[in-house]
């Protein structure tokens, strides 16, 4: 029977673990996931960089303010920017709180969606 000694049992245990290069705990060599931070110590593994932002909800509350329906106009969606304005200039046309009414709604839902995928 073989002998085992203490520092190759060491030497063996050390082979097996690794440090964390984020939050420096030691972890499994072949762990793919760090158990104490949370970051994925595979590089192939990791998310790729948050997406850069496609329009900016303070720039598209402006244009709808200015213009109903400019905020979708300005969010790459011009039939429904132009549909926006016709509804409030008609709300407007019959009386002033329907008009009103109508550019609030027209401003909300210009500020709803994504602003990565859009």
């Amino acid at each position: 029977m073989r002998t085992t000694t203490k520092r190759q049992v060491k030497k063996e245990i050390q082979n097996k673990l690794k440090r964390c290069n984020f939050c420096s705990e030691i972890v499994l060599a072949e762990a793919k996931k760090c158990k104490h931070c949370g970051e994925f110590l595979d590089p192939k593994l990791r998310t790729s960089p948050l997406p850069e932002q496609k329009w900016n909800p303070v720039t598209v509350a402006l244009f709808s303010l200015l213009v109903p329906g400019g905020g979708h106009i300005y969010r790459g969606k011009p039939v429904k920017g132009f549909l926006w304005l016709i509804f409030v200039a008609v709300g407007y046309r019959f009386y002033l709180f329907p008009g009103i009414f109508l550019h609030l709604i027209s401003i909300i839902f210009a500020l709803i969606g994504n602003q990565t995928k859009e």
